[in-house]
């Protein structure tokens, strides 16, 4: 095939996020948006396999819902998770796409880059229009890296709090982001430290389960 055939053909899948170009390698992979299409591909990703038992323990120890986000561009993307309320699934639903400077979990990942990347996605991201504050935006992310993790203080439009916590490669990059789902108003401040704490271990487990090795 002509290489501008293959040119044209690799732009029409791009276009339409079947495939997904590392802005920093230039190689094509393909896109989480087709894990919308089958349930057989979430199963084969290696960190989701890794995730599950950790999930389901943090959920068998609250009764709560958590969901896995992962980094794809300049989004995040939620590739699974276990509800306890038909409403969360809806609200949180497997593929949903939202970019960095958004929501809870993706800022938390963005909050855990290292300062050059961050730097260069914060740019990327208001060049393309999803972003129009970035100084407040980063005074943000340094209070969720001071944390350890994020959370939704106010609610979000659901009325639900959000917590969460970064993952990392066995390299220390944040790679994706666990998050715990809790009913407005139903804990009180100390019992929603104690769950962020929790969210926190578990997403320090998985993290030393892809190889991480926590810096003392």
């Amino acid at each position: 095939m002509p290489i501008q055939s293959v040119h044209r053909l690799l732009s029409c899948l791009e276009e339409y996020d079947i495939i997904y170009k590392n802005p920093e390698t230039k190689k094509y992979s393909l896109s989480l948006k087709m894990i919308g299409f089958s349930q057989s591909m979430i199963t084969s990703l290696p960190l989701w396999q890794h995730a599950v038992p950790f999930m389901k323990k943090i959920v068998s120890q609250t009764g709560e819902s958590v969901f896995l986000t992962v980094k794809e561009g300049i989004e995040g993307v939620i590739i699974g998770g276990f509800y306890n309320h038909p409403d969360f699934q809806e609200a949180y639903p497997l593929g949903k796409r939202t970019p960095l400077s958004g929501g809870t979990p993706q800022k938390v990942m963005l909050a855990f880059m290292d300062g050059q990347r961050q730097a260069r996605m914060i740019k990327v991201l208001k060049d393309k229009g999803q972003l129009k504050f970035p100084n407040e935006l980063q005074r943000e992310l340094l209070i969720i890296k001071e944390k350890g993790f994020a959370v939704t203080e106010q609610g979000d439009l659901q009325g639900n709090i959000l917590i969460s916590t970064p993952v990392f490669s066995w390299e220390g990059d944040v790679i994706a982001a666990i998050t715990m789902i809790l009913k407005k108003g139903k804990f009180a401040s100390k019992e929603l430290n104690q769950m962020a704490s929790l969210t926190r271990q578990t997403a320090e487990s998985l993290s030393e389960e892809m190889g991480w090795i926590k810096m003392l």
